[in-house]
């Protein structure tokens, strides 16, 4: 795993969906029958001239068919969550928290998780805040992005002048270190110090000496490489949440159509960098931490 500039061997099957809830987090081997309420079969109405063994005949072999009909396929979930993530930006936020909640109890099947075992959701809808449209014109120099950090933090001048070490008041999470520097491309304009943290061009130690040692008002990183500067060192991660303000995920979409949450490549690392060093800050007396999906 490594989410830098993998791609994915899954093959991804069209499925149409209407509509998307948290009903996806249960077993993949649970199938249930349909009433057949909604069957719609036409049976056309018989000859007088039909003699009574083609009448039976044809009630068992349309009993036959009505029960291949009911029988309900199981949910592929990974499909399913492949297909929402696709816009997942533009749902409203208990979409995206049943989403990213899905998402996270399909790659960690951890048994000694007690929020997954209870099937306990560590993810609120008051937690996100939503990318939102505007009609009003962006000016060239300030990309979209620019633009939703300006309106989601409490203090666009606080951002610009950060003064805490280890953990950047923005954290944004890529999918690959390819995406990253797109990223860090379109913020170059709001003159703020960002952090590089993923692992083209940057070796491991040299970024744990940046995080301890400099402050980063926003920090743009891949989650295997997160995961890893989040990881305990002698119990001092190089790289913590404690007074990270917001953390974003990238909804990009790679050539398959993946995203950071649904390619088998990054997710897991994301979803285990959520458990041990993004969960622990929404229970924040003060200002805990939010999620957006951008």
């Amino acid at each position: 795993m490594g989410g830098d500039d993998l791609g994915s061997d899954d093959e991804y099957l069209n499925v149409k969906l209407t509509d998307f809830s948290a009903s996806i987090v249960e077993s993949d081997d649970e199938s249930g029958n349909n009433t057949g309420e909604e069957t719609n079969i036409n049976i056309s109405k018989r000859s007088n001239t039909t003699s009574d063994s083609d009448r039976k005949s044809k009630k068992r072999k349309t009993a036959t068919q009505l029960d291949l009909v009911n029988q309900e396929k199981p949910v592929n979930k990974g499909k399913l969550l492949l297909e929402t993530g696709r816009d997942i930006v533009d749902k409203g936020t208990d979409v995206q928290a049943a989403f990213l909640w899905s998402c996270y109890v399909h790659f960690l099947r951890d048994k000694n998780d007690e929020n997954l075992v209870s099937k306990k959701s560590i993810f609120d809808s008051a937690s996100f805040i939503l990318s939102q449209k505007t009609s009003t014109p962006i000016p060239p120099q300030i990309s979209p992005l620019g633009i939703f950090l300006k309106n989601s933090i409490s203090s666009f001048k606080q951002l610009k002048k950060w003064k805490t070490t280890k953990s950047p008041m923005v954290l944004i999470v890529c999918l690959s270190a390819r995406r990253a520097t797109v990223i860090l491309k379109s913020l170059s304009s709001m003159n703020i110090r960002t952090a590089k943290l993923f692992s083209k061009h940057f070796d491991l130690n040299q970024q744990i000496t940046m995080l301890r040692e400099n402050k980063y008002g926003i920090g743009v990183g891949t989650p295997n490489r997160l995961l890893k500067l989040a990881s305990s060192n002698n119990g001092k991660p190089a790289l913590s949440l404690k007074h990270t303000e917001l953390l974003i995920l990238d909804s990009h979409e790679d050539n398959k159509r993946f995203t950071l949450c649904t390619l088998n490549d990054t997710a897991p690392d994301l979803m285990e960098f959520i458990r041990s060093a993004v969960e622990p800050e929404f229970h924040r007396k003060k200002n805990p931490i939010k999620l957006a999906f951008v």
